[in-house]
């Protein structure tokens, strides 16, 4: 796993985000860098790291190795498709100076660390290391800074979509839809997937105008629909689906 800097973004929310901010743009970026915190049973301290766009959760290794100074270190990975139950996945939050925190892995008694040298270009290796408090530069490499962030509103509408709270979903990609300026690929995407909530709440009406708007776009229907049913959508959904009135350019 790498992260591009030290900074994270977490809410205040009770499934949190966090994303490591790019170090050469100094903004946000990609699906990849956005993580949630799911509190764990251990502790009102204690959190689970889920990636969200590869559905897995963050854990360390058991495994140690030694870096270039000879100081034990161990890999930090993503388990996918698993559940909750490894102790190995459960990080506490650790407050430290100022704006700054830590984040501790009980089960390994290590810290995600990013050590300063570049694995991949721009991008930091993310570790654990243990603590060493009379070495104060490697101290540093586990320390983070936590500010306030926001959920983008086309990653808050396919949330709300893929929860099946359509309602709140057609809300949301509407709003994404009043925007002054919106790229056309985003622009298609949130009208299909409004189209798709409308269906799913029998608004058929609505569904149509969807239907009318993206006639006059550059649009696959046949593409978009065979991708929802080979993903997250439950059989009745996605036999209703099956029902949509368009026709395959």
């Amino acid at each position: 796993m790498h992260c591009t800097s030290r900074e994270m973004v977490i809410t205040t929310t009770a499934i949190i985000d966090l994303r490591f901010v790019g170090k050469a743009t100094g903004h946000l970026t990609k699906k990849k860098e956005i993580w949630r915190f799911i509190p764990a049973p251990t502790g009102a301290s204690d959190f689970y790291i889920v990636s969200a766009y590869a559905e897995g959760y963050l854990y360390a290794s058991s495994v140690p190795v030694a870096d270039s100074d000879g100081y034990l270190q161990k890999r930090v990975l993503v388990r996918r498709g698993a559940s909750f139950s490894d102790p190995c996945g459960i990080w506490r939050l650790v407050k430290l100076e100022g704006d700054r925190c830590a984040l501790y892995n009980v089960n390994q008694d290590v810290f995600l660390s990013s050590p300063p040298e570049a694995a991949d270009g721009y991008r930091r290796d993310v570790v654990t290391s243990p603590f060493h408090p009379l070495d104060e530069k490697r101290s540093e490499y586990r320390e983070w800074k936590i500010t306030a962030a926001t959920v983008p509103l086309m990653e808050m509408g396919l949330h709300e979509f893929f929860k099946r709270e359509y309602e709140k979903a057609v809300e949301t990609f509407s709003k994404v839809l009043s925007k002054d300026t919106i790229f056309s690929a985003d622009r298609k995407k949130a009208i299909h997937y409004r189209l798709m909530a409308n269906w799913m709440l029998k608004n058929k009406g609505y569904a149509k105008q969807d239907i009318a708007l993206l006639s006059d776009l550059d649009w696959s229907p046949s593409y978009f629909y065979c991708v929802l049913r080979h993903g997250k959508l439950v059989d009745e959904d996605t036999a209703l689906l099956e029902q949509l009135p368009v026709k395959s350019p």
